[in-house]
């Protein structure tokens, strides 16, 4: 079995990890103070039934940037050195990050600033996924690969639970703004991480232009079953039930009414569902056919968020919403996984930059059309909505396609 203790004697692989581990905390930070900035503005506004379309709006100024800047990040994780762009846009984030909590310390942050701010904010985010998932493949041998994605979303899914833990308790001394600076001060603490990483040769050195080398990415993984596939469920699911926590500021203050403390439980919950899917990696990744149970997992997601969104006792809703996030932190392990594996080093940055699309930009549109609609029906509902969908979709794929079936990366993966 794969062991994320041989990922990490890598002193490279150390630098990437910490640095993931410093901007991580921050975004959690940084997600759990703009959640609860939107449910006040909507509150001062007298209109709380707003909140979930208000965080739906800031999510989609996230969903443009996404679809473009990652699709750009994977030609540039292919043409160029992935070490130094990487550190670019995180430094750009960071100065972003910095504007934005300097704006709400101040008293000058509005709903056009949070919306224009969060979508600045969403191009260094979009570039980042490619350019880092096809940095771990140059840093560490495919024998490692299973045990650094396990040592990686452990560390991720540890900060979803001490972040909204950390965020409940200083909320209260600091206020929004002072959760903001944390989380700038998180995010250059991951620059200076990520500069200790030693330069990489580009992958692909070639004349064609941005776009030719966008479409030679699309026609590959359009072509190749497994991660045409991938690509779907990561799509689907991250349109009708990743975007739940996103949301957990809205249902918090319109189901539960259980104020920021409950919110910080209910998201406390949901990271620690997270990190047991992180902890799956592991195993499931050094099992056979990882592409069956890749969407098999699309299904139990789809049929938890249904189950979370039918609850009305707030102490088995803090149970149920692990439930989601166990498939979704699994899911996503594997689903990166057979990305990595699969698609030959020239072609793995834009192959992960259309897997981060499916997430960087249909997770935000996704909050946006979940959370418009919880406006008209009620966020219960949509999100159950949503789960209907997503086990359809999951089950359509598991039952049609015999080339996600039979992947199996241990054994060499099968063609249609």
């Amino acid at each position: 079995m794969a062991s994320s203790f041989a990922a990490l004697r890598s002193h490279q692989f150390q630098l990437l990890w910490i640095g993931q581990a410093t901007s991580a905390f921050g975004g959690n930070l940084q997600q759990f103070a703009l959640g609860w900035l939107l449910v006040q503005i909507a509150v001062a506004e007298g209109r709380p039934e707003l909140a979930p379309l208000y965080i739906g709006m800031v999510g989609v100024s996230r969903g443009v940037p996404g679809l473009v800047f990652g699709l750009l990040g994977g030609v540039f994780a292919d043409r160029m050195d992935r070490r130094r762009v990487l550190v670019v846009t995180r430094s750009a984030g960071s100065a972003n990050a910095v504007v934005l909590a300097l704006l709400v310390l101040t008293g000058n942050v509005h709903i056009a600033a949070v919306i224009l701010l969060n979508g600045l904010g969403a191009v260094a985010d979009a570039m980042e996924l490619p350019l880092r998932q096809s940095l771990v493949g140059n840093i560490l041998p495919a024998r490692d690969l299973v045990g650094a994605q396990g040592a990686m979303n452990a560390t991720f899914n540890t900060t979803q639970i001490l972040a909204p833990l950390a965020a409940g308790l200083l909320i209260g001394p600091i206020g929004i703004g002072g959760l903001l600076l944390v989380s700038a001060a998180a995010s250059v603490a991951t620059v200076a991480a990520l500069v200790g990483l030693a330069p990489v040769a580009p992958a692909h050195v070639t004349d064609a232009t941005v776009l030719r080398s966008l479409g030679e990415g699309l026609l590959y993984v359009l072509r190749e079953p497994v991660l045409r596939w991938v690509v779907v469920l990561s799509a689907t699911a991250s349109t009708f039930v990743r975007p739940l926590p996103t949301l957990m500021p809205a249902i918090a203050e319109n189901s539960f009414h259980v104020g920021a403390t409950g919110l910080s439980l209910l998201l406390t919950m949901s990271a620690i569902g997270g990190l047991v899917g992180a902890f799956l990696t592991v195993p499931l990744g050094s099992m056979s056919r990882q592409g069956r149970t890749t969407a098999a997992l699309v299904v139990v997601w789809g049929v938890g968020s249904v189950l979370f969104a039918l609850q009305r006792d707030f102490g088995a809703a803090l149970v149920l919403a692990m439930l989601p996030t166990i498939c979704w932190q699994a899911f996503a392990s594997l689903s990166q996984l057979l990305c990595q594996a699969v698609a030959p080093d020239h072609l793995r940055g834009r192959a992960l930059s259309l897997y981060s699309v499916s997430i960087a930009a249909f997770m935000p549109l996704g909050a946006l059309t979940v959370g418009g609609l919880g406006t008209l029906l009620g966020i219960g509902p949509a999100i159950a909505i949503g789960g209907v969908l997503t086990t359809l979709v999951g089950a359509g794929v598991l039952a049609g396609s015999a080339a996600v079936r039979r992947v199996d990366l241990l054994a060499g993966r099968p063609r249609e």
